[in-house]
């Protein structure tokens, strides 16, 4: 065969393989249009786990250069109602905005409106308030008080109060000692990648109810997302905020927190999230609760709950009793102007806070020069000591709270030290509370399981300001012949100080 021939015989196969070649870059091509195809106009097609829309959607509203919001509060229907709405640009140098609406609902009483208006940025916050009762206010006070009027703190603040003005508040590089003290304390409270960890942790929590895939907003095609949370998860993420969190407050209040929890079911429609199909932005978050109200027999007890732990303890128990307790709605967010949100111009008039303050120091001063007389008249040790019995007062309550919790708990059982559930220690007769072998030592006091009333029910045993230790804390207690906890004190301005419960 002739070379000719060879090379003729071989065009065929290059021919036939480049063909082949080029029908799969055709295909592959063809296969990678539709996938971007379906993902720009169907994208429901393709995301199909919920949790992830949320978690992408919250992402874009934490890196996004700006957005703006519009807030509704529920449940105010006592006191009025709320709204928050604001405009936030990323940029240090740029002016956001938020503004305060509430508008009184007193029964029997006029609606009254407040307005809180705020433009700021890193270095600058300008304040601008508003109260439609300010002439009514203004002029009662005058015509109890009017040298008020005379005065020129009042000069000064009467175009704030009419909305005719703004507030300046700035740095101004003269921070005192405590100022200096919280920015050391709280500047680095909580950093970007706890910030992370706490999304994926809160991720975790979501129990997905519902996943509407086709649903219709004011026009818009929407994913609706309805949720609840699984407890444990729940308890887990509070437990990593207070890992999180740099200061001793989560810590203080993280066993009230996790109790609250624990207390209920929230295994429910919660969570209702709008996240917009074509951007994926979020478009709106709407938030309920178990409705506390419904708890009859505690409903009663709930506002004394939060200062009060034996009432708090028992609304627990309440709550733990009504798992299917009904919802009630608390708030709704909306989101717009992803990226869109127009420059915002600092306000023009205003008086510098600095400024004002320079008024009222001086007028301040001017009232206390006309009063000295009877600054001098004041018993300062005297103070002092009604002071120190405020607080002995106070430290009882916190006991007697701690006793009464930890009784509610264990079925009306009172805290001892003898390691046995059957029988108990517990002061029949006065005896002072402490770790001294002739004390009561209520701090390690409690259940064979382990549930002792320090730092359980109480942080740390409280002791006088005067003279009292944890060895002996100067304070004592017993149980009276009617099972009333009796716990007390020695006073200064009051020779005994008592409480009995």
């Amino acid at each position: 065969m002739d070379e000719t021939h060879v090379i003729s015989s071989l065009v065929p196969q290059n021919l036939h393989s480049r063909r082949k070649v080029l029908i799969i870059l055709c295909i592959v091509l063809a296969l990678v249009s539709a996938m971007v195809f379906i993902l720009v106009f169907f994208p429901s097609l393709i995301f199909k786990d919920p949790k992830q829309v949320i978690y992408d959607s919250i992402n874009k509203l934490t890196k996004s250069d700006s957005f703006s919001f519009e807030a509704q509060l529920f449940g105010l229907d006592d006191l009025g109602r709320l709204k928050l709405s604001g405009s936030f640009i990323k940029s240090q140098e740029s002016y956001s905005k938020l503004k305060f609406d509430f508008v009184t609902t007193t029964p029997d009483s006029p609606e009254k409106t407040i307005l809180l208006d705020l433009v700021f940025n890193k270095d600058e916050v300008y304040l601008k308030p508003f109260y439609s009762g300010f002439t009514e206010f203004e002029n009662q006070v005058l015509l109890e008080i009017p040298e008020i009027g005379k005065s020129e703190t009042y000069k000064v603040i009467r175009p704030i109060l009419l909305e005719e003005k703004w507030v300046l508040f700035k740095d101004t590089g003269e921070s005192s000692e405590a100022t200096k003290l919280l920015k050391e304390r709280y500047q680095n409270l909580i950093q970007e990648k706890d910030i992370t960890k706490l999304a994926t942790k809160f991720k975790e929590t979501i129990i997905i109810k519902s996943f509407d895939k086709n649903f219709e907003q004011n026009g818009i095609d929407v994913y609706k997302i309805v949720a609840g949370f699984d407890k444990s998860k729940l308890s887990e993420f509070i437990d990593e905020i207070g890992n999180s969190i740099r200061n001793d407050l989560s810590k203080l209040y993280a066993k009230e927190i996790k109790d609250a929890v624990d207390s209920l079911n929230w295994n429910q429609n919660l969570l209702e999230i709008l996240v917009d199909k074509k951007t994926g932005n979020l478009f709106s978050v709407d938030i309920s609760l178990p409705d506390l109200n419904a708890v009859e027999e505690s409903s009663s007890t709930f506002y004394g709950a939060l200062t009060d732990e034996y009432l708090r303890a028992q609304l627990e128990k309440e709550l733990r009793n009504n798992q299917s307790l009904p919802l009630v709605r608390v708030i709704n967010i909306r989101f717009s102007d992803f990226g869109k949100v127009s420059k915002i111009d600092k306000p023009s008039d205003f008086v510098d806070w600095y400024d004002i303050w320079k008024v009222i120091e001086k007028d301040l001063g001017s009232y206390f020069d006309n009063i000295g007389g009877l600054l001098g008249t004041i018993n300062p040790t005297k103070q002092f000591a009604q002071a120190r019995d405020t607080k002995r007062r106070a430290d009882l309550y916190a006991i007697s709270n701690a006793v009464y919790q930890f009784a509610a708990e264990h079925g009306g059982r009172l805290p001892d030290t003898d390691n046995n559930d059957a029988t108990s220690n517990f002061p029949k007769i006065q005896k002072c509370i402490g770790t001294s072998p002739n004390c009561f030592n209520l701090a390690n006091a409690g259940w064979e399981n382990g549930d002792m009333v320090v730092p359980t029910y109480i942080m740390q045993m409280p002791y006088d300001p005067s003279g009292g230790t944890l060895f002996d804390t100067n304070y004592s207690i017993y149980a009276d012949s009617a099972g009333r906890i009796v716990i007390s004190a020695k006073g200064e301005t009051t020779p005994v100080i008592s409480v009995t419960r």
